[in-house]
């Protein structure tokens, strides 16, 4: 019959990072610290995560310990610094996923929405910085800064005809570009 090491045999050993005597620590530790962890917690899963870590954090100071008491004291206190800072952080994210709420009175839908238009605005301004010098100038004169004809004129130094004709020439332009994206029946919304 094999003889069971004495626990100080086994931290000597764990000491000199023999992994037997950490597979030892582990299997007598692991459970109790989960079961602890879990406690404080409330979560098995993250209860288990904690328990990993602080096994984690040991091996890397084995040299320092003396004991199995120092070994299961360092143990228990990892878990219960590491569990409450993690209680710390999930109800500081909470509180910014609340504060966020009440700013942004945004559904999910209303996000969706949102990131559909802003994905074909910026399909748009691909199109009309495509467009002919001319017509995207007066393009974005028009829909951008929201100028009438003569505004337009006066400042290209054209007649209003001609930015009427650019704009009617850059507008089929722009129904050809997103009509081969699939993209054309929003043209209205989207210069409106």
């Amino acid at each position: 019959m094999k003889a069971r090491p004495t626990d100080e045999f086994s931290v000597d050993r764990f000491r000199k990072g023999d992994e037997s005597a950490f597979d030892y620590l582990f299997r007598q530790l692991y459970a109790p610290l989960c079961t602890f962890a879990e406690g404080i917690i409330g979560d098995e899963y993250i209860a288990e995560e904690l328990a990993q870590a602080a096994f984690i954090k040991l091996w890397k100071k084995r040299s320092g310990f003396a004991s199995l008491l120092k070994i299961k004291a360092f143990l228990y206190i990892v878990i219960k610094n590491d569990a409450f800072n993690h209680l710390k952080r999930e109800k500081s994210r909470l509180k910014i996923e609340q504060q966020l709420s009440q700013k942004l009175p945004f559904s999910e839908q209303d996000i969706t929405d949102r990131i559909i238009y802003t994905e074909m605005m910026l399909i748009l301004d691909r199109a009309i910085s495509d467009l002919p010098e001319r017509c995207k100038k007066v393009i974005e004169l028009s829909y951008h800064d929201e100028k009438s004809s003569k505004e337009i004129a006066e400042a290209m130094g054209v007649s209003v005809s001609t930015v009427d004709n650019q704009r009617a020439r850059g507008i089929q332009l722009l129904k050809k570009s997103l009509a081969k994206v699939g993209l054309l029946s929003f043209l209205p919304i989207l210069l409106a």
